[in-house]
Protein backbone atom coordinates (compact mmCIF):
# COMPACT_ATOMS: atom_id res chain seq x y z
CA UNK A 1 0.00 0.00 0.00
CA UNK A 2 1.42 3.27 -1.03
CA UNK A 3 1.05 6.30 1.20
CA UNK A 4 0.20 9.62 -0.47
CA UNK A 5 3.03 12.06 -0.80
CA UNK A 6 2.34 15.17 1.28
CA UNK A 7 5.67 16.79 0.60
CA UNK A 8 5.06 20.26 -0.64
CA UNK A 9 1.37 20.05 0.10
CA UNK A 10 -0.12 23.40 1.02
CA UNK A 11 -2.70 21.69 3.20
CA UNK A 12 -0.06 19.78 5.19
CA UNK A 13 2.05 22.89 5.55
CA UNK A 14 -0.95 24.77 6.84
CA UNK A 15 -1.75 22.02 9.36
CA UNK A 16 1.81 21.73 10.65
CA UNK A 17 2.39 25.47 10.97
CA UNK A 18 1.71 26.54 14.59
CA UNK A 19 -0.95 29.16 14.87
CA UNK A 20 -0.04 32.41 16.64
CA UNK A 21 -1.54 32.84 20.08
CA UNK A 22 -3.43 36.14 20.21
CA UNK A 23 -4.44 37.64 23.53
CA UNK A 24 -8.08 37.50 24.39
CA UNK A 25 -9.80 40.54 22.89
CA UNK A 26 -11.09 43.04 25.42
CA UNK A 27 -14.40 44.59 24.41
CA UNK A 28 -14.44 48.34 23.96
CA UNK A 29 -17.00 48.64 26.71
CA UNK A 30 -14.30 47.68 29.24
CA UNK A 31 -11.98 50.56 28.31
CA UNK A 32 -12.29 53.80 30.26
CA UNK A 33 -14.02 56.61 28.33
CA UNK A 34 -10.94 58.84 28.68
CA UNK A 35 -8.79 56.32 26.78
CA UNK A 36 -11.42 55.93 24.06
CA UNK A 37 -11.53 59.71 23.62
CA UNK A 38 -7.73 59.94 23.37
CA UNK A 39 -7.64 57.29 20.64
CA UNK A 40 -10.66 58.69 18.81
CA UNK A 41 -9.05 62.13 18.70
CA UNK A 42 -6.65 60.83 16.00
CA UNK A 43 -9.43 59.59 13.72
CA UNK A 44 -10.74 61.57 10.74
CA UNK A 45 -14.23 63.03 10.95
CA UNK A 46 -15.89 60.20 8.97
CA UNK A 47 -14.38 57.41 11.10
CA UNK A 48 -15.14 59.33 14.27
CA UNK A 49 -18.81 59.56 13.33
CA UNK A 50 -18.91 55.83 12.51
CA UNK A 51 -17.30 54.95 15.85
CA UNK A 52 -20.40 56.07 17.72
CA UNK A 53 -22.31 53.10 16.22
CA UNK A 54 -20.25 50.47 18.12
CA UNK A 55 -22.08 50.51 21.45
CA UNK A 56 -23.60 52.92 23.94
CA UNK A 57 -20.42 53.57 25.93
CA UNK A 58 -18.33 54.28 22.84
CA UNK A 59 -21.11 56.46 21.50
CA UNK A 60 -21.10 58.65 24.62
CA UNK A 61 -17.31 59.03 24.54
CA UNK A 62 -17.39 59.86 20.83
CA UNK A 63 -20.15 62.44 21.22
CA UNK A 64 -18.31 64.08 24.13
CA UNK A 65 -15.17 64.37 22.01
CA UNK A 66 -17.04 65.68 18.97
CA UNK A 67 -18.93 68.33 20.95
CA UNK A 68 -15.86 69.46 22.86
CA UNK A 69 -13.83 69.96 19.67
CA UNK A 70 -16.49 71.42 17.37
CA UNK A 71 -18.76 73.39 19.68
CA UNK A 72 -16.19 75.38 21.65
CA UNK A 73 -16.61 78.57 19.58
CA UNK A 74 -19.59 79.85 17.63
CA UNK A 75 -19.92 82.81 15.27
CA UNK A 76 -23.51 84.02 15.34
CA UNK A 77 -25.21 86.88 13.51
CA UNK A 78 -26.92 89.30 15.88
CA UNK A 79 -30.26 88.79 14.13
CA UNK A 80 -33.48 86.95 14.87
CA UNK A 81 -32.37 83.94 12.83
CA UNK A 82 -28.85 83.90 14.26
CA UNK A 83 -29.91 84.21 17.90
CA UNK A 84 -32.59 81.54 17.45
CA UNK A 85 -29.91 79.25 16.05
CA UNK A 86 -27.84 79.89 19.18
CA UNK A 87 -30.85 79.01 21.36
CA UNK A 88 -31.42 75.77 19.45
CA UNK A 89 -27.78 74.74 19.84
CA UNK A 90 -27.66 75.62 23.54
CA UNK A 91 -30.72 73.43 24.25
CA UNK A 92 -29.84 70.51 21.95
CA UNK A 93 -29.06 67.02 23.32
CA UNK A 94 -27.71 63.97 21.53
CA UNK A 95 -29.88 60.90 20.90
CA UNK A 96 -28.99 59.38 24.26
CA UNK A 97 -30.17 62.51 26.05
CA UNK A 98 -26.96 62.72 28.10
CA UNK A 99 -24.80 65.25 26.23
CA UNK A 100 -25.94 68.87 26.07
CA UNK A 101 -24.26 70.65 23.16
CA UNK A 102 -24.68 74.13 24.62
CA UNK A 103 -22.91 73.19 27.84
CA UNK A 104 -19.60 72.99 25.94
CA UNK A 105 -19.76 76.39 24.25
CA UNK A 106 -17.02 78.64 25.66
CA UNK A 107 -16.74 81.46 23.10
CA UNK A 108 -19.58 83.30 21.37
CA UNK A 109 -18.73 85.84 18.67
CA UNK A 110 -21.66 88.04 17.70
CA UNK A 111 -21.56 89.61 14.25
CA UNK A 112 -23.41 92.87 13.77
CA UNK A 113 -26.42 92.98 11.46
CA UNK A 114 -28.08 95.72 9.42
CA UNK A 115 -28.58 98.81 11.53
CA UNK A 116 -30.44 101.29 9.31
CA UNK A 117 -32.48 101.53 6.12
CA UNK A 118 -29.58 103.33 4.44
CA UNK A 119 -27.98 99.98 3.66
CA UNK A 120 -30.92 98.91 1.50
CA UNK A 121 -30.79 102.24 -0.34
CA UNK A 122 -27.07 101.77 -0.96
CA UNK A 123 -27.69 98.41 -2.64
CA UNK A 124 -30.58 99.83 -4.65
CA UNK A 125 -28.56 102.83 -5.82
CA UNK A 126 -25.82 100.49 -6.97
CA UNK A 127 -28.35 98.93 -9.36
CA UNK A 128 -28.57 102.19 -11.31
CA UNK A 129 -25.01 101.66 -12.50
CA UNK A 130 -24.88 99.53 -15.63
CA UNK A 131 -23.31 96.13 -15.06
CA UNK A 132 -23.35 92.50 -16.02
CA UNK A 133 -26.50 90.42 -15.33
CA UNK A 134 -24.65 88.49 -12.63
CA UNK A 135 -23.73 91.73 -10.87
CA UNK A 136 -27.32 92.94 -10.97
CA UNK A 137 -28.61 89.65 -9.55
CA UNK A 138 -26.16 89.90 -6.67
CA UNK A 139 -27.11 93.52 -5.99
CA UNK A 140 -30.84 92.72 -6.03
CA UNK A 141 -30.29 89.86 -3.62
CA UNK A 142 -28.28 92.14 -1.33
CA UNK A 143 -31.01 94.79 -1.37
CA UNK A 144 -33.69 92.23 -0.45
CA UNK A 145 -31.53 90.80 2.33
CA UNK A 146 -30.80 94.25 3.78
CA UNK A 147 -34.51 95.15 3.72
CA UNK A 148 -35.50 91.93 5.50
CA UNK A 149 -32.79 92.34 8.14
CA UNK A 150 -33.77 95.94 8.80
CA UNK A 151 -37.45 95.01 9.23
CA UNK A 152 -36.49 92.11 11.49
CA UNK A 153 -34.36 94.45 13.61
CA UNK A 154 -37.30 96.84 14.11
CA UNK A 155 -39.56 94.00 15.23
CA UNK A 156 -36.94 92.50 17.57
CA UNK A 157 -36.16 95.88 19.10
CA UNK A 158 -39.79 96.88 19.64
CA UNK A 159 -40.67 93.62 21.40
CA UNK A 160 -37.49 93.28 23.46
CA UNK A 161 -36.80 89.96 21.77
CA UNK A 162 -33.04 90.50 21.54
CA UNK A 163 -32.66 90.43 25.29
CA UNK A 164 -35.11 87.59 25.89
CA UNK A 165 -33.54 85.38 23.22
CA UNK A 166 -30.07 85.99 24.62
CA UNK A 167 -31.26 85.13 28.13
CA UNK A 168 -32.66 81.82 26.89
CA UNK A 169 -29.41 81.02 25.09
CA UNK A 170 -27.19 81.96 28.06
CA UNK A 171 -29.09 79.68 30.41
CA UNK A 172 -27.93 76.66 28.42
CA UNK A 173 -24.26 77.68 28.12
CA UNK A 174 -22.80 76.78 31.51
CA UNK A 175 -19.17 77.00 30.40
CA UNK A 176 -19.36 80.32 28.53
CA UNK A 177 -16.20 82.36 29.13
CA UNK A 178 -15.94 84.88 26.31
CA UNK A 179 -18.39 87.11 24.48
CA UNK A 180 -16.93 88.91 21.50
CA UNK A 181 -18.57 91.48 19.20
CA UNK A 182 -17.51 91.86 15.57
CA UNK A 183 -18.34 94.40 12.91
CA UNK A 184 -20.79 93.60 10.13
CA UNK A 185 -19.45 93.64 6.57
CA UNK A 186 -21.92 93.43 3.69
CA UNK A 187 -19.47 92.10 1.12
CA UNK A 188 -20.78 90.65 -2.12
CA UNK A 189 -19.51 87.73 -4.17
CA UNK A 190 -18.09 90.12 -6.76
CA UNK A 191 -14.43 90.60 -5.89
CA UNK A 192 -15.22 91.20 -2.21
CA UNK A 193 -16.87 94.52 -3.06
CA UNK A 194 -18.28 96.48 -0.11
CA UNK A 195 -21.53 98.21 -1.05
CA UNK A 196 -22.42 100.02 2.18
CA UNK A 197 -19.94 101.52 4.65
CA UNK A 198 -21.56 103.10 7.73
CA UNK A 199 -20.08 106.16 9.37
CA UNK A 200 -17.86 105.78 12.42
CA UNK A 201 -20.53 107.26 14.69
CA UNK A 202 -23.15 104.92 13.25
CA UNK A 203 -20.92 101.92 13.93
CA UNK A 204 -20.30 103.13 17.48
CA UNK A 205 -24.05 103.52 18.09
CA UNK A 206 -24.67 100.04 16.77
CA UNK A 207 -22.05 98.50 19.04
CA UNK A 208 -23.29 100.44 22.05
CA UNK A 209 -26.78 99.03 21.47
CA UNK A 210 -25.46 95.48 21.13
CA UNK A 211 -23.27 95.80 24.21
CA UNK A 212 -26.13 97.14 26.33
CA UNK A 213 -28.34 94.26 25.22
CA UNK A 214 -25.64 91.73 26.12
CA UNK A 215 -25.13 93.26 29.57
CA UNK A 216 -28.88 93.19 30.28
CA UNK A 217 -29.14 89.54 29.23
CA UNK A 218 -26.18 88.55 31.40
CA UNK A 219 -27.62 90.29 34.44
CA UNK A 220 -31.09 88.75 34.03
CA UNK A 221 -29.84 85.26 33.19
CA UNK A 222 -30.38 82.77 35.97
CA UNK A 223 -27.20 80.91 35.01
CA UNK A 224 -24.08 81.51 37.06
CA UNK A 225 -21.94 82.91 34.28
CA UNK A 226 -18.18 83.24 34.63
CA UNK A 227 -17.31 85.68 31.87
CA UNK A 228 -13.53 85.83 31.55
CA UNK A 229 -13.18 87.78 28.33
CA UNK A 230 -15.14 90.80 27.07
CA UNK A 231 -13.90 91.81 23.65
CA UNK A 232 -14.90 94.31 21.00
CA UNK A 233 -12.88 92.96 18.11
CA UNK A 234 -11.06 95.45 15.92
CA UNK A 235 -11.04 94.98 12.15
CA UNK A 236 -8.84 97.39 10.25
CA UNK A 237 -10.97 97.50 7.09
CA UNK A 238 -11.66 101.03 5.88
CA UNK A 239 -11.31 102.37 9.43
CA UNK A 240 -14.09 100.10 10.66
CA UNK A 241 -14.07 98.21 13.89
CA UNK A 242 -15.88 97.49 17.14
CA UNK A 243 -15.66 101.06 18.39
CA UNK A 244 -17.43 102.81 21.23
CA UNK A 245 -17.18 106.28 22.75
CA UNK A 246 -16.75 107.10 26.41
CA UNK A 247 -20.07 108.95 26.39
CA UNK A 248 -21.84 105.84 25.11
CA UNK A 249 -20.15 103.64 27.71
CA UNK A 250 -21.15 106.05 30.49
CA UNK A 251 -24.76 106.08 29.24
CA UNK A 252 -24.86 102.29 29.12
CA UNK A 253 -23.57 102.06 32.69
CA UNK A 254 -26.01 104.64 34.07
CA UNK A 255 -29.05 103.00 32.47
CA UNK A 256 -27.91 99.49 33.38
CA UNK A 257 -27.29 100.34 37.04
CA UNK A 258 -30.61 102.18 37.30
CA UNK A 259 -32.56 99.19 35.93
CA UNK A 260 -30.81 96.34 37.73
CA UNK A 261 -30.25 97.29 41.34
CA UNK A 262 -27.14 99.45 41.42
CA UNK A 263 -23.46 98.74 40.69
CA UNK A 264 -23.06 95.82 43.11
CA UNK A 265 -25.73 93.67 41.45
CA UNK A 266 -25.66 95.01 37.89
CA UNK A 267 -22.04 94.03 37.21
CA UNK A 268 -21.81 90.84 39.22
CA UNK A 269 -21.19 88.77 36.09
CA UNK A 270 -17.89 90.64 35.54
CA UNK A 271 -16.30 89.67 38.85
CA UNK A 272 -14.28 86.84 37.24
CA UNK A 273 -13.34 88.66 34.03
CA UNK A 274 -9.62 88.26 33.29
CA UNK A 275 -9.31 89.93 29.86
CA UNK A 276 -10.77 93.24 28.72
CA UNK A 277 -10.19 94.20 25.09
CA UNK A 278 -11.91 97.34 23.78
CA UNK A 279 -11.50 99.93 21.03
CA UNK A 280 -12.54 103.55 21.61
CA UNK A 281 -13.50 106.39 19.34
CA UNK A 282 -13.64 110.09 20.25
CA UNK A 283 -16.10 112.41 18.60
CA UNK A 284 -14.41 115.32 16.90
CA UNK A 285 -16.59 118.00 18.48
CA UNK A 286 -15.25 118.02 22.04
CA UNK A 287 -13.71 115.98 24.82
CA UNK A 288 -16.06 114.17 27.23
CA UNK A 289 -16.75 115.67 30.63
CA UNK A 290 -14.72 114.75 33.70
CA UNK A 291 -17.52 112.51 34.99
CA UNK A 292 -17.77 110.74 31.65
CA UNK A 293 -14.01 110.22 31.50
CA UNK A 294 -14.19 108.14 34.68
CA UNK A 295 -16.68 105.67 33.13
CA UNK A 296 -14.07 103.08 32.13
CA UNK A 297 -12.65 103.10 35.66
CA UNK A 298 -16.15 102.46 37.00
CA UNK A 299 -16.62 99.69 34.47
CA UNK A 300 -13.36 98.01 35.52
CA UNK A 301 -14.08 98.17 39.26
CA UNK A 302 -15.95 94.80 39.48
CA UNK A 303 -13.19 92.99 37.58
CA UNK A 304 -10.25 94.75 39.25
CA UNK A 305 -9.34 91.79 41.46
CA UNK A 306 -9.31 89.26 38.59
CA UNK A 307 -8.18 91.20 35.49
CA UNK A 308 -4.86 89.92 34.10
CA UNK A 309 -4.87 91.32 30.55
CA UNK A 310 -5.86 94.83 29.45
CA UNK A 311 -5.93 95.80 25.77
CA UNK A 312 -7.08 99.28 24.70
CA UNK A 313 -7.01 100.78 21.22
CA UNK A 314 -7.84 104.02 19.54
CA UNK A 315 -9.41 104.44 16.15
CA UNK A 316 -7.12 106.38 13.84
CA UNK A 317 -3.59 105.05 13.56
CA UNK A 318 -1.06 107.08 15.58
CA UNK A 319 -3.33 110.11 15.92
CA UNK A 320 -6.37 109.09 17.95
CA UNK A 321 -6.96 111.02 21.17
CA UNK A 322 -9.59 108.71 22.69
CA UNK A 323 -7.18 107.07 25.14
CA UNK A 324 -5.80 110.33 26.57
CA UNK A 325 -8.51 110.74 29.25
CA UNK A 326 -8.84 106.97 29.67
CA UNK A 327 -5.19 106.39 30.60
CA UNK A 328 -5.35 109.49 32.82
CA UNK A 329 -8.21 107.95 34.80
CA UNK A 330 -6.42 104.59 34.94
CA UNK A 331 -3.39 106.31 36.43
CA UNK A 332 -5.48 108.24 38.94
CA UNK A 333 -7.89 105.67 40.34
CA UNK A 334 -7.41 102.12 39.00
CA UNK A 335 -5.31 99.38 40.59
CA UNK A 336 -5.24 95.88 39.12
CA UNK A 337 -3.29 93.61 41.51
CA UNK A 338 -3.11 90.68 39.05
CA UNK A 339 -2.38 92.59 35.83
CA UNK A 340 0.14 90.69 33.68
CA UNK A 341 -0.27 92.06 30.15
CA UNK A 342 -0.72 95.68 29.04
CA UNK A 343 -1.43 96.57 25.41
CA UNK A 344 -1.98 100.07 23.97
CA UNK A 345 -2.29 100.67 20.23
CA UNK A 346 -3.07 103.57 17.89
CA UNK A 347 -3.47 106.22 20.55
CA UNK A 348 -2.09 109.37 22.11
CA UNK A 349 -0.96 108.95 25.73
CA UNK A 350 0.65 111.35 28.17
CA UNK A 351 3.89 109.81 29.43
CA UNK A 352 3.21 110.84 33.05
CA UNK A 353 -0.06 108.88 33.11
CA UNK A 354 1.53 105.91 31.34
CA UNK A 355 4.48 105.89 33.73
CA UNK A 356 2.25 106.12 36.81
CA UNK A 357 0.05 103.24 35.69
CA UNK A 358 2.92 100.99 34.57
CA UNK A 359 5.09 101.54 37.64
CA UNK A 360 2.11 100.84 39.90
CA UNK A 361 1.87 97.35 38.37
CA UNK A 362 5.60 96.79 37.73
CA UNK A 363 5.80 93.86 40.15
CA UNK A 364 3.18 91.79 38.27
CA UNK A 365 3.52 92.88 34.63
CA UNK A 366 4.92 90.24 32.27
CA UNK A 367 4.25 91.96 28.94
CA UNK A 368 4.08 95.61 27.81
CA UNK A 369 3.26 96.47 24.20
CA UNK A 370 3.01 100.06 22.93
CA UNK A 371 2.24 100.04 19.20
CA UNK A 372 1.76 103.20 17.13
CA UNK A 373 1.44 105.55 20.08
CA UNK A 374 2.08 109.28 20.44
CA UNK A 375 3.64 110.52 23.68
CA UNK A 376 4.25 114.03 24.91
CA UNK A 377 7.49 115.89 24.20
CA UNK A 378 10.42 114.07 25.81
CA UNK A 379 8.03 111.50 27.27
CA UNK A 380 9.55 108.47 25.60
CA UNK A 381 12.98 109.09 27.09
CA UNK A 382 11.57 109.79 30.57
CA UNK A 383 9.34 106.72 30.51
CA UNK A 384 12.09 104.34 29.39
CA UNK A 385 14.60 105.77 31.86
CA UNK A 386 12.23 105.55 34.83
CA UNK A 387 11.11 102.06 33.84
CA UNK A 388 14.71 100.86 33.67
CA UNK A 389 15.28 102.13 37.22
CA UNK A 390 12.20 100.28 38.51
CA UNK A 391 12.20 96.65 39.66
CA UNK A 392 10.37 94.49 37.11
CA UNK A 393 10.96 90.89 38.26
CA UNK A 394 8.38 89.26 35.96
CA UNK A 395 8.69 91.37 32.82
CA UNK A 396 9.44 89.04 29.88
CA UNK A 397 8.30 91.11 26.90
CA UNK A 398 8.58 94.84 26.31
CA UNK A 399 7.87 96.33 22.88
CA UNK A 400 7.67 99.92 21.67
CA UNK A 401 6.97 100.21 17.96
CA UNK A 402 6.23 103.20 15.71
CA UNK A 403 6.25 105.75 18.52
CA UNK A 404 6.53 109.51 18.09
CA UNK A 405 6.05 112.64 20.18
CA UNK A 406 4.03 115.88 20.22
CA UNK A 407 3.36 118.71 22.65
CA UNK A 408 0.49 117.37 24.79
CA UNK A 409 -0.98 119.34 27.70
CA UNK A 410 -4.07 118.66 29.81
CA UNK A 411 -6.46 121.53 30.53
CA UNK A 412 -8.53 122.13 33.66
CA UNK A 413 -11.77 121.05 31.97
CA UNK A 414 -10.29 117.65 31.07
CA UNK A 415 -9.54 118.46 27.43
CA UNK A 416 -6.13 118.26 25.78
CA UNK A 417 -4.12 120.49 23.50
CA UNK A 418 -1.88 118.67 21.02
CA UNK A 419 0.81 120.29 18.93
CA UNK A 420 2.78 119.17 15.91
CA UNK A 421 4.86 116.03 15.69
CA UNK A 422 8.37 116.28 17.14
CA UNK A 423 11.56 114.26 16.78
CA UNK A 424 12.09 111.65 19.47
CA UNK A 425 15.02 111.94 21.87
CA UNK A 426 16.03 108.39 22.75
CA UNK A 427 17.77 107.64 26.07
CA UNK A 428 21.44 106.65 26.07
CA UNK A 429 21.72 102.99 27.03
CA UNK A 430 24.77 101.16 28.28
CA UNK A 431 26.19 98.61 25.88
CA UNK A 432 25.63 95.67 28.24
CA UNK A 433 21.96 96.53 28.64
CA UNK A 434 21.14 97.60 25.09
CA UNK A 435 20.08 94.09 24.04
CA UNK A 436 17.40 94.04 26.74
CA UNK A 437 15.30 96.66 24.98
CA UNK A 438 12.99 96.37 22.01
CA UNK A 439 12.71 99.90 20.67
CA UNK A 440 11.47 99.98 17.13
CA UNK A 441 11.51 103.19 15.14
CA UNK A 442 9.17 103.78 12.26
CA UNK A 443 9.68 100.69 10.09
CA UNK A 444 12.37 98.77 11.95
CA UNK A 445 12.19 95.09 12.74
CA UNK A 446 11.31 94.16 16.32
CA UNK A 447 13.99 91.88 17.76
CA UNK A 448 13.29 89.11 20.32
CA UNK A 449 13.36 90.22 23.92
CA UNK A 450 15.70 88.51 26.36
CA UNK A 451 14.36 86.99 29.56
CA UNK A 452 16.47 89.29 31.72
CA UNK A 453 15.06 92.41 33.37
CA UNK A 454 15.23 95.73 31.56
CA UNK A 455 18.27 97.18 33.26
CA UNK A 456 20.38 96.40 36.27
Amino acid sequence: MKLPKFKGSKRLRRLLTPRPQYPIAIPLSNYPPELIERVAAFLPRKDLCNLRLVNRKVNCATVHLFVRENFRQFDIDFTQEGLQKLVDISQHYDLSGEVNFGAWIQVVRLRQAVWSDREERAWTNALTVKGYPKQRRVLKKGARTAALLWQSHLEMDAGGHYRQTLITALQGMKRLQCISVLDHLDKTDLNEQTVYVPTILESAERFAYTLETIFAAMTLSSAQLIIKHIRLEYQKIKDRGSLITLSQLAGIMDRHEALYGGPSHAWKFLESCSWLDMSFYREERNFPSLETQASLGRFMTPMASSLTKLSLRGHKARYDEALLPIVYQLAQAVHLPKLQSLYFQQASIHSTDLETFVLRHASTLESILLLEVRLDSGGCSRFLTNLSDCATPNLAKFVIHAVFESDISRQEDGSYQIGETLDISWPELKQDNADDWIISTWYSVIEPYSSKKLAS
